[in-house]
């Protein structure tokens, strides 16, 4: 189970894929992702080391779900367009800084198809590189039109951020104890995945005056979540084979000793009902917000089937 950053099942926006994700009008999309560099580019020193890492990662791509949900999700609940950009870069900065310690705690070589931070600068670097940008995700809350939504912003960003931390932990005891169970399974794709995918819907209904949907909004994203780690599951399914790591396929074949074919099929279920959960709570939400988000979950669905009829 590796965090969920860019399964293979989905296309890429840079390389001119016809996902859903690229509804979102281009110039609005550079201008996040120049905001993401500047987030990050604040202090004179732009040489280090550290900065020059943060950078690099960024520049190495990504499909932006996270910030793309959060732009959508605010748009169509009336935000204003510095405050839904400026919240987008607050998700995908701590998504990133999350990938970066991950790789380093996983000792993975690379990412995106290049060689990780940890691997190319070493440790210290990546450390400080994922700091980096969590201290210019909390940096960029400052930026809230609305003083009075600030305080709340940052409980929140916290509250999804701890949640992301002990997820994390939670997977490396996992590594290395004999609780293969469903259970476990959820709890660790609501700590590693659901977290900030919540955030990016969270943020839009709180800055807009509709914090009462929150916990709808959070439920919805963790079913959401859940599918997402199935796809990413199967994209991984033979590097968690080799490096050991939790992955449901592979809970279905070792524990419940279940054929491939009959793996995917409780996969695809499993999936499919999550989906449908995630469907009914979505609806519950003002100004349709989560549509870029159930529209994903449509095309996560596809995708896995698709993987039943290649294995």
């Amino acid at each position: 189970m590796s965090k969920c950053s860019s399964p293979a099942l989905l296309g890429s926006r840079r390389e001119g894929s016809t996902s859903l994700l690229v509804n979102m009008d281009e110039l609005m999309h550079e201008m996040m992702e120049q905001r993401l560099r500047s987030a990050c580019c604040t202090s004179a020193d732009l040489f280090n080391p550290s900065v020059q890492a943060a950078l690099e990662h960024l520049d190495a791509g990504g499909q932006r779900v996270r910030a793309h949900i959060c732009m959508d999700a605010g748009s169509r609940l009336g935000l204003s367009q510095q405050d839904f950009v400026c919240i987008a870069c607050v998700c995908e900065l701590l998504h990133n800084a999350s990938l970066i310690q991950d790789d380093l705690l996983d000792r993975t070589p690379t990412r995106r198809g290049a060689a990780s931070i940890w691997h190319k600068y070493g440790d210290t670097v990546a450390v400080c590189a994922g700091d980096l940008m969590l201290s210019a995700a909390y940096g960029l809350l400052s930026e809230i039109s609305d003083p009075a939504m600030i305080g709340p912003a940052l409980k929140l960003v916290h509250r999804r951020t701890e949640q992301l931390i002990l997820g994390e932990a939670a997977e490396s005891e996992l590594r290395t104890s004999a609780d293969d169970t469903l259970l476990c399974y959820e709890r660790l794709a609501k700590g590693k995945s659901a977290s900030l995918l919540s955030l990016s819907l969270e943020l839009p209904l709180l800055l807009s005056g509709h914090s009462v949907y929150q916990e709808h909004a959070h439920t919805a994203a963790t079913e959401f979540a859940i599918v997402y780690q199935i796809a990413d599951d199967l994209a991984d399914l033979q590097q968690d084979a080799l490096e050991h790591s939790p992955n449901l396929l592979l809970m279905f074949m070792g524990r419940d000793h279940l054929s491939a074919p009959d793996a995917h099929a409780a996969a695809m279920q499993m999936a499919s009902t999550r989906l449908a959960s995630m469907q009914r709570l979505t609806e519950l939400l003002p100004g349709r917000c989560a549509q870029l988000m159930v529209s994903q979950a449509e095309l996560l669905k596809i995708a896995i089937a698709s993987s039943m009829q290649v294995a």
